[in-house]
């Protein structure tokens, strides 16, 4: 079958294909505006073009910053047992980014945790959905065959119910510590 993240990325260019055929056709409404002289309607077109550039800008600064830290960030869908990791969060695993998707929890025991480790984080996940608390553990990794320290900490998400509906939290490496 495809790959669950190949999907997503389909998902994601057919999504950003469609907002820069929008982007394009507002940056041409707002140059035509300028043009004929009406300066008012364009300016609500330059500050989406700001802002769009602006967020560009501080998601850049996040993915830096996690990289620097080595701290990822994730979330975790129960009802489907999708895990969905930042890029740095998949470079702790030794996954590459530009290329690979996090295993789902289920298949993370012996590939991403060793086994006894995988249990401590198996149990806190499921006292986390039991009880709406989230918890932070320090476990034993693995990146590419070798064993490395982690801290994973997490918070429950609601829906607008106040239902827990998964988790999200971040892992850092912490082996160097």
């Amino acid at each position: 079958g495809i790959p669950q993240g190949a999907i997503v990325d389909r998902a994601n260019q057919r999504m950003f294909g469609h907002l820069s055929v929008l982007g394009l056709v507002f940056l041409c409404a707002a140059a035509l505006a300028w043009f004929f002289g009406n300066r008012h309607l364009a300016d609500p077109f330059s500050r989406l073009i700001a802002v769009t550039r602006a967020l560009r800008q501080k998601d850049a600064e996040l993915e830096e910053a996690q990289r620097l830290a080595h701290i990822g960030s994730w979330t975790w869908d129960p009802k489907s047992d999708t895990f969905t990791a930042s890029h740095e969060g998949l470079r702790i695993f030794g996954f590459d980014p530009a290329k690979d998707v996090m295993p789902s929890l289920t298949e993370q025991g012996g590939r991403c945790y060793p086994a006894e480790d995988w249990e401590k984080l198996h149990a806190a996940v499921q006292e986390s959905l039991r009880t709406g608390v989230g918890f932070e553990l320090d476990l034993q990794a693995m990146r590419d065959g070798r064993r490395i320290w982690v801290t994973t900490r997490s918070e429950v998400a609601r829906d607008a119910r106040g239902q827990v509906i998964g988790l999200r939290g971040t892992v850092q490496d912490i082996t160097e510590r």
